[in-house]
Parts: C-alpha cells; structure tokens; sequence
C-alpha cells in the first residue's frame, strides 16, 4: 500500500514563491531518490532543472550513476531552487505549485514539482554612458552578441557577463582603472527590463617601465626583443598576450607571467611625450524615463553620475612585470603509442631528450627515438610484419643573425613500412624560418635530401596489360609504378627545396574559435638538391572558423595539391599524396583514399581487401564541420560536432572534379584540455562506388564507417 504526500502553494505577496509550501514526506527522509519529475514547464527540460537540486535521478548509465536521499527540509529548499533558477532567465513571475513525495519500489521514493512558469521578461532598452566614443560601436556590438538586445530574453548571467566583457574591452584599450557598473530596472507587470551601464573609463594608460627576471641562462636581449610594444604606446592587453606568446614559442620557458601594475603617474618627460586630447564621451541613449518601472532588479547597482564629456586625464604610465620560470637544462621523456586499425596495426615508443644552452645560450638540442613493430594484415597475398625506427637529431637557434630569424638543422635515419613499400635510411635537412606582420605571418626555406633503400612489396610486381612482367603499370599512358621499381635495386636518392608562406589569423592554434588560416608550400625536387627525381609539388590549404553565436562554431577547410613531373615520368612513391585519416578524409582509414593496385579473385571479381595504395599526384579534399559547446565538466567543454568530409586522391590532379569526389558524414565529440580536445569522430561513407575487376583501382570501399579517436582537432 503506497501514501502520497503533497503541498500546494498560493501567491502571496506579489508572487513568493515557496512561503506558503508545507513541507511533504517527512516519513520519506533516508530513502533513495528514484525520480524526480517537473510538470509545467516549457521553456527548459527536467535536467537542465534538477542539475542543481539536492534531489537528483539516479542518471541512466549503471557505472557511472550517483544516488541523493529525500529529505524533507531539502525538497522545501529544491523548491527555492527552482524559483531562482527561472528568475536568473527571466521569468521573475514562475511558482512553485505544488510538490510531491511518493514511496518508490524498495525503499525509494519519487518526486515531483509542478511549475508555473509564467511570461519571459524581455528586454525593452540597453543604455549605456560614459563610453569612449572609439569602443561606442565596439561595445554595443558584443551586447548584441551575448544575447543583450532589444526583444531578447533576460538573462543575469549574460547581464554579468556583459559587464566583464566591457571591463575587457576597456582594459585592452588602454583603460586600466575603467569600473563599470549597472542597474537592471524591472517591470512585472509588463514583463520588461531596461539595462542601463555606466562606465568610468579613468585616465588612458601607456607603457612604462618593463622589468624581467626569472632568466638564468636565456640573455635579457632575447627577452626584451619579443616585447610586443614599445616605452609610450597605449596600453593594449593584446600586446600583453602576444609578448606572452612569443616568449613560449621560444622553447626555452616552462612558463611566462605578464603582470601590469597600477598606473602611476608619469614622470615630467614622459607625461610631455605621453599626453594626448581626451577621447570623448558618448551619452546615454534610452527612450522613456525608467521612472515608471519597478525598482525589483537582479543585482542592482549603485549608478553614478557620468559627464558627457571627460576632463582632460593626467598621464599615467603602467609598468609590466615578466616573470619567467626557465625549463631544465636537461629533459628526458619517455612514452608509448598504438594505433589500431583493420589495414595497420603499431606499437610505438618514444624516447627523447633536450638540452638548451650547450654551447649558445640560445642553443637548442634534441634527440628522438621512435622504435615500433607493424603489422599489416591485408597488404597483396600475405600479412607483413616489420620493425621501424626513426632516429632524428636536431639543433635550433633562434635570434640567428637578427630577432625571430630561428634555423634549423636535423639529421636522421628511419625505417619506414606502408603497404606498397618500405624504406632504410639517412636524411638531413636545414630551415630558416621567420615570423612577422603581428605575429600572423611566417615564411620559410628549408632544404632536405634522403638516401634510402626502397623496397617494392613483391605484390607490386604484377603482371600488367601487355603480358610482360615488367615491373611497370601504366593507365591511360601515365607512369604509376615505373622508376620506382627501377630504383628498388639501389640507392633511391631525393633531394628537395622547399618555400612556404602562412598566414594564421586564428584566435587560437589548438581550438580555433574564429579566424582564418591559409598556407601555399613549393617543393622543387632537383638533382642540385641531391635527388635523382625532377618534380613540382605544390600544396595550398586554408580554413575558416565562424563563430555562429557564443557556442556555436562552423569549420571550413579547403585543400589542393599537385606533384607535375618531367614527361611521363613518375613521381616518386614516398612523396606522393595520400588522403584518409582524423586529420584528412574521416570516411577511410590513414592513407586508404589513393589510388590502389587491386588484386582479382579466381571468379574475376576485384579483391578490395588485398589492395595496395601508391599514391596519386593530386589531391582534393573539402570539409565542413559544426562544433556546438554542450556544457562544461571540470571547468572544461564537451562540444559535439557534426561534420562532412569531401575528398578525392588520383594519378593527375585534373582528373579530379565534383563527381569524382568521395564523401563522408558523421557526428564527433570533444573534449578540451589544455593539451587539445580529446576527439571522437565517426566517418560514415555516403557514396557506394564500385571499381570492378580491375588491376589499379580507386579507394578502398570495403567499410560502411571509421571510427577515429585521437587528441586535437581534425583542422
């Protein structure tokens, strides 16, 4: 025999919401909290509710489920709790009702609110005084961005962090002792609300005196010349941010800290070098008098009184402290990796070490070891199972000649294993590299040559159309594998100069929010270089992000490449494109989307799982990509995507076309840290094509899906 215990509630007073509750299931208190159910409401669901009630489901995932006791002074406090969380959105006239205790199955019990949630309030004004009429459009803007505008619904939490956001704005522009303060004006009745902020912008500040400490081995000059700004120039936190940047791109800190003092007021000479006319003030804009509304804001503030234009501000200069915290001259690290795929099964180990300042203050010295073991399950007519190793040195040396010049110099030697090939032996290599125009752009020059041993997979070496055995493919008069298979039998030599130019206007390297992207890179394989093989290889790339509203993002990306050769020459193997990975195409495995040497079973159908690509000279790839913030845990998002990969990889880039593309969609997550977002995608293939039996095939079809997990974004 079950009881039910409920309370119902009348308004009183204007709409308090939870005075006149009686408290229901006292004899309930200890039991298990089985469910807790909210009728009445519209505007949000039962968890975004509950998520901060002291009465709370159990959850649906066995594992990782959390149980809460009823008690029955807590279910009053609930109540309250749910009034406050609709008043903070904007809906001051919601009531609590009714609550309700029922015994649940073995020493549960369940719960229910039932809610009224009445008319949102919307906002009828934003007003703002006291704005520098340089950040007037500035600031309006970002109102309207953070969801602050006329006919939207209140929110105090946006309304909070309007006003941080003005505190920013202001700081960054030189303001350092700008307050902002507020008043939310409320009318019940009509269900409106008028924002009003005062600002009092301060004095303008300028750069002072910089003071650096922390650095035992990195020379002041290096430090002192990635300092953003110059002694006098307007106080900017962006140029605090990029000085910090810099700093870390170095290599050399562990970690960086710009701290600026309040301003103080500048010295006779520079107070003559400094001054400037005030910047004029913008008044207050509003329609009616606030005097008819009723004075029942969420935080209400203290306004003060704004002249409509500023007095002419002392000088005030602002100091900058650089703390810095030197890495160990010496680094060790050691790690482990596998990658788990139905073409490519790796282990790996990774071993390295770092020593700065040997010989150069500013040196730079590093050695890698990468020993691993790969299996290959589906490589031609057996399973290949090989070791690798990559063995690199390097040396870096920034500041070469002049500031922010760095120069790079490697040697290394590796054993590579893929399915078409295999490769042993040195490479050495050289870069200059150079960042400038505010940080966004970087050119480069590098110079590299290898000198391997090249090993065709025996499988390779099949017969082709004219009966001979060759060791020589053709389709439609252009070499696939060709000199290739001619150098397998000694020393296959490449030798290359490269020049890139980047553009990066992102607001963040790791997870971009917005901005733009762009790179071209050139590769000319010549004999002057040390090679044997004569090439172009021409890469171009850019991306885009959009931010649509606080929590939404569109990625956009855009990749061609080419390799033209002499004649009909063929490229070679090892530079060739390949497409498929997180990183690239997500409907295929890394390096699947090429074209391919397909094997023919006995009934002359074409074996898709005993192909080998190798490789096309161009390559296409366009993806799309929404990522939308779902909500914070640990102080970190979780964000789902949704995404759409286009790609195609074939032996002549103008071969490639809008009906030759392969397409995937597919849902992901993410999960930021500092390190980057922990990703899961799944790449689901929305076209079919079928090859036939044929010798040199197009991608491998042989999965409806890819499931990729890895850390970083795809772009």
């Amino acid at each position: 025999m079950s009881t039910q215990t409920s309370s119902s509630q009348t308004r009183e007073n204007g709409g308090n919401a939870t005075n006149a509750l009686n408290i229901p299931g006292a004899e309930l208190d200890g039991r298990v909290v089985r469910s807790v159910d909210i009728s009445g409401n519209r505007a949000f669901s039962d968890s975004e509710l509950t998520a901060a009630l002291a009465h709370r489901p159990p959850g649906l995932i066995p594992l990782l489920r959390t149980y809460t006791y009823f008690d029955a002074l807590a279910l009053r406090v609930d109540a309250r709790r749910i009034v406050a969380f609709y008043r903070e959105r904007g809906y001051f006239s919601a009531v609590v009702k009714d609550m309700m205790a029922n015994p649940k199955g073995n020493r549960g019990v369940s719960v229910r609110f039932v809610v009224e949630e009445g008319e949102p309030t919307r906002i009828a004004a934003v007003e703002f005084s006291g704005l520098p009429a340089e950040l007037d459009a500035k600031v309006r803007r970002t109102a309207a961005t953070a969801g602050l505008k006329r006919g939207e619904v209140f929110a105090h939490a946006r309304y909070v962090a309007l006003k941080q956001d003005v505190s920013t704005i202001l700081q960054s522009a030189s303001y350092t002792q700008a307050r902002v303060t507020g008043q939310v004006q409320i009318d019940r009745d009509a269900y409106r609300a008028r924002i009003a902020l005062q600002v009092t912008p301060g004095p303008q500040g300028r750069f002072g005196e910089v003071r650096v400490s922390g650095n035992r081995r990195v020379p002041t000059d290096a430090v002192r010349s990635r300092i953003a700004w110059t002694a006098g120039q307007r106080f900017d936190q962006e140029l605090l941010d990029r000085t910090r940047k810099r700093l870390l791109d170095l290599g050399m800190f562990r970690s960086v800290r710009l701290q600026h003092q309040p301003a103080r007021a500048a010295t006779p000479a520079q107070a003559t070098a400094l001054a400037r006319p005030a910047a004029p003030v913008v008044p207050a804009r509003g329609g009616d008098s606030p005097a008819s509304y009723v004075a029942t804001s969420t935080n209400p503030e203290e306004a003060e009184p704004v002249p409509s234009v500023m007095q002419a501000p002392p000088v005030q200069a602002v100091d900058v402290d650089i703390a810095l915290a030197e890495r160990p001259a010496n680094e060790l690290k050691v790690g482990a990796g596998l990658q788990i795929q139905n073409t490519r099964l790796a282990s790996t180990g990774r071993i390295s070490y770092r020593r700065q300042s040997l010989l150069d203050p500013l040196m730079i010295w590093n050695v890698h070891a990468t020993p691993g073991y790969v299996i290959l399950p589906s490589v031609g007519t057996d399973e290949k199972r090989a070791f690798t190793i990559d063995i690199v040195g390097q040396a870096t040396r920034p500041d070469l000649a002049v500031p922010r010049l760095t120069a790079t110099a490697l040697a290394g030697f590796d054993r590579q294993v893929h399915e078409a090939y295999e490769t042993l032996g040195p490479r050495v290599g050289l870069q200059l590299g150079y960042t400038a125009f505010g940080d966004r752009w970087r050119f480069a020059v590098s110079w590299r040559a290898a000198w391997l041993d090249l090993d065709l997979d025996d499988d390779v070496n099949i017969d082709t159309n004219d009966g001979t055995d060759d060791g020589v493919i053709e389709e439609d008069g252009v070499t696939i594998i060709g000199d290739a298979r001619a150098e397998s039998d000694s020393a296959y030599r490449l030798g290359a100069y490269s020049q890139s130019i980047a553009y990066d206007g992102r607001d963040s390297a790791l997870i971009p929010r917005r901005g733009f992207y762009a790179q071209l890179q050139l590769e000319e394989g010549t004999p002057f270089a040390g090679g044997k093989f004569s090439y172009l290889k021409t890469t171009a790339e850019a991306r885009s992000y959009l931010p649509l509203g606080g929590h939404v993002v569109l990625a956009l990306r855009a990749k061609v490449g080419a390799i033209t050769t002499e004649d009909t020459t063929d490229s070679p193997i090892t530079e060739r494109f390949y497409s498929g990975g997180p990183t690239s195409h997500r409907g295929f495995l890394s390096r699947q989307l090429a074209p391919s040497i397909v094997y023919e079973s006995t009934d002359g159908n074409a074996n898709v799982d005993k192909a080998i690509p190798v490789g096309g000279d161009g390559i296409v790839e366009v993806s799309a990509e929404v990522r939308v913030d779902i909500v914070k845990l640990l102080g970190q998002w979780l964000r789902f995507a949704v995404f759409a990969d286009g790609g195609d990889v074939d032996i002549r880039v103008g071969d490639i076309g809008p009906s030759t593309l392969r397409w995937a969609v597919g849902p992901g997550l993410r999960y930021d840290t500092p390190l980057g977002p922990i990703r899961v995608d799944v790449g689901i293939r929305v076209d079919r094509n079928e090859n036939g039996a044929i010798k040199l095939a197009r991608p491998r079809w042989g999965q409806d899906f890819v499931l990729h997990f890895l850390v970083g974004e795809s772009f």
